[in-house]
């Protein structure tokens, strides 16, 4: 089934939309569920959380890309439930969500949630991102977007960890300097 027939079905809000959202994309789902969560129990009821939430909630106005949509829907449904599962009133602490770091840097005298602001900020990013090279872009992706370990990095990019950690923490550096040139106040 194409993209275009699947979102036929997702618009017209049909139930076979969900076997065939799974039959498309259910192993991609999958895959970032596993990089959040490592039970498979939890990791199944993401997955269905995300079809029902694909089926029950896709936009009328479609977006460009159905699977980067689809990926979004899964990776706050995995965030979402990493958080739960590490909450502090179970006894797991803080969550460690890379991404949630990024998110603080935006904040401008503690007004984080601003519209603008949050334009700007991706914005900038993406402007960072699009100077770097494409490993380099790569590898920021992985590890803050997808919230792949070293280990995952380095081996989907045919590269040693030591190489993936270096990247990172000079990216992360380079970034940091970035934001600030530009009035993000870190």
């Amino acid at each position: 089934m194409t993209d275009e027939e699947l979102e036929a079905l997702l618009i017209a809000r049909d139930p076979e939309a969900f076997n065939e959202v799974e039959a498309e994309f259910g192993y991609y789902i999958r895959a970032v569920m596993k990089n959040f969560l490592k039970d498979k129990r939890d990791i199944e009821e993401c997955v269905y959380d995300t079809l029902n939430t694909v089926l029950e909630h896709y936009p009328e106005n479609a977006p460009k890309k159905l699977g980067a949509y689809i990926a979004v829907v899964a990776r706050n449904i995995a965030v979402n439930k990493y958080k739960e599962l590490k909450a502090a009133k179970r006894g797991g602490g803080v969550p460690c969500v890379p991404l949630h770091e990024l998110r603080s840097l935006a904040s401008n005298k503690g007004d984080p949630y601003d519209e603008l602001m949050k334009k700007e900020f991706t914005a900038a990013v993406e402007g960072f991102l699009l100077e770097q090279p494409d490993l380099h872009r790569r590898v920021f992706i992985q590890r803050f977007w997808y919230n792949m370990s070293i280990s995952e990095t380095a081996k989907a990019n045919h590269t040693s960890k030591s190489n993936v950690a270096v990247i990172t923490h000079r990216l992360c550096a380079k970034l940091k300097e970035y934001l600030t040139e530009r009035d993000f106040e870190l």
